[in-house]
Parts: structure tokens; sequence; C-alpha cells
């Protein structure tokens, strides 16, 4: 099922699977995630100020945005004014956030990649199907049914402190893109009987707030529906049995390539693994 005019909070009341949930069972124990879960706070400004930006950029208007003219959360009155636009549903935002939001959103939509990508796309478009075996949701920030090629197009945001398209790598494998971008093809795949193309347009949070847009090759797509496979049995597991484990054990932990800098580290881990036959550095 495909809707387009479903509100967020109903969209999160829900209790099919998401995204977010998968991304945490593969990096955390299940124990951490059920806590996680059942404590969420309220206000997170961060998410705050990413979600203002969705709504600028992906709707076209500041509809829900509440501004709180205040400094900062410090006085008691600020705290109780902020309080209030959560409880109503809507974005509190302090004068120094709102020209934030205001500079990253000209900033797509005045950039010659990122901009026509925000044009004739259906914002916020929730969907729901059954993946492995389960109840699966997903909220898709722009949904395009056609990219021009036949193919339809999912597009994402990402506010982000740094752009870069050369570090993206690491930095889809840190916060789990990669999960993210299966889950939403393979769902949308279900619905349509076509797998869309995904792209991740970034903005970074602060000036000149550079933007870039980003494909992930399709080695990202095959590992991130893996960890999915994987995280969604966990979570069947758990949520079947109520039983929710922390860390068990005694756990191995290798050293990492990626960790030894040094030319003598390098020489060392050669010698100790007895492959002294390799070129030295």
């Amino acid at each position: 099922m495909i809707r387009h005019d479903m509100p967020e909070r109903d969209y999160h009341a829900h209790p099919a699977l998401n995204t977010s949930t998968l991304k945490a069972v593969h990096k955390h124990p299940l124990k951490k995630v059920r806590h996680d879960l059942d404590n969420r706070p309220d206000y997170n400004p961060a998410f705050t100020l990413g979600s203002a930006a969705h709504r600028l950029i992906l709707e076209g208007t500041g509809d829900g945005i509440v501004l709180i003219d205040k400094p900062d959360y410090r006085t008691k009155e600020a705290r109780i004014s902020r309080d209030a636009a959560l409880a109503a549903g809507n974005i509190p935002l302090l004068p120094h956030e709102h020209e934030q939001v205001v500079a990253m959103c000209a900033a797509v939509k005045n950039d010659d990649t990122a901009g026509p990508l925000f044009t004739g796309h259906q914002p916020e478009v929730s969907v729901f199907a059954d993946l492995y075996g389960q109840p699966c949701k997903a909220r898709l920030d722009a949904w395009h049914e056609d990219d021009g090629t036949g193919r339809p197009l999912i597009v994402d945001l990402k506010t982000t402190q740094d752009a870069n398209p050369d570090k993206f790598d690491r930095t889809a494998l840190t916060y789990g893109y990669d999960q993210q971008q299966a889950h939403y093809q393979d769902l949308m795949e279900v619905e349509t009987g076509k797998l869309p193309r995904f792209l991740f347009v970034l903005v970074e949070k602060t000036a000149p707030y550079l933007v870039s847009v980003v494909e992930l090759d399709d080695l990202f797509y095959d590992l991130g529906r893996q960890k999915n496979v994987e995280a969604a049995a966990q979570w069947k597991h758990a949520v079947d049995t109520n039983e929710w484990p922390g860390c068990r054990g005694i756990n191995r932990v290798l050293a990492p390539m990626w960790g030894l800098r040094s030319c003598g580290e390098r020489t060392s881990l050669r010698r100790r693994l007895g492959d002294e036959r390799q070129p030295q550095p």
C-alpha cells in the first residue's frame, strides 16, 4: 500500500518494522534496541533541524515550523514554548536555527543537480508491504514515478557536517544508509513491480552550505539487503519470544587494517602472521 497523504504522526504510530529498527538491530544488542525504543526523547536538536529542513525543501512550505524568539532554551519560558510546539506536532526553531534551515533550503534549491530532484516530486510518501516475512514500512522523502528513463526514483535528503561525496562510503556504512536504501527500494519494488533508482542529496548544516548528490553502487544495495534480512530475523525472534539479550560471553576483537597506520605496525603484523614474503612498504 502506498499513501501520499498520511500524517507523519500516524505513520510513526504504525507498528510495522522500519529501517531505523533494522539499523539498530544490526548495530546494537537487542537489549539496547528495546530500551532505546521505549525511551525515545521528545526533543533532539539535530533531529529538529533536519525535520525543519525536510519540511522546507520537500514540501516548499514553512507550515508547522514555530519560531521560538529566544537565544536558547536555558530559560523556563523558552522551554515551555518549545515543549508546547512539540506537543502540538510542530517543529520549534530558535532564530539562528531558522536562519540555518532557510540557507540550507536555498542551497539545495539553487544547486544545478539537486534542485531539479525536488521539483515535480511527491513528498513524504508512506509505503507498507510485507518483507522478510513480516509487515514493514518506509517513508520516502521524494518519489518520482519516472526519472526520465522509465525507471522510478527515490530521493533522500540528508543534512550533514560534510557533503564531500568522497567520504560518503564510510558515512553510509556508519549510519546504515545502505540498509535504508535497500529497505526502501525493496518495499517500492513490491508495490510497483519495479526496482527504483536511489539518490542521496547531502546538504551541509553550516556555511557555505555545500550540496552534493550521491548514488551508491550495487554492492551497497546487496550489503544493505543482507543486513536487513539478518536483522529482521533477529527482531522477529525477539518479538516472538520476548527475549532481548545484551552482550554475552568473551568477545575477541581483531585489529582492523585501517587502524595500523605506521610502517612499523604493518611490518610487525606481517611478522606475526608469518608473511614476510610480501614486499615491504
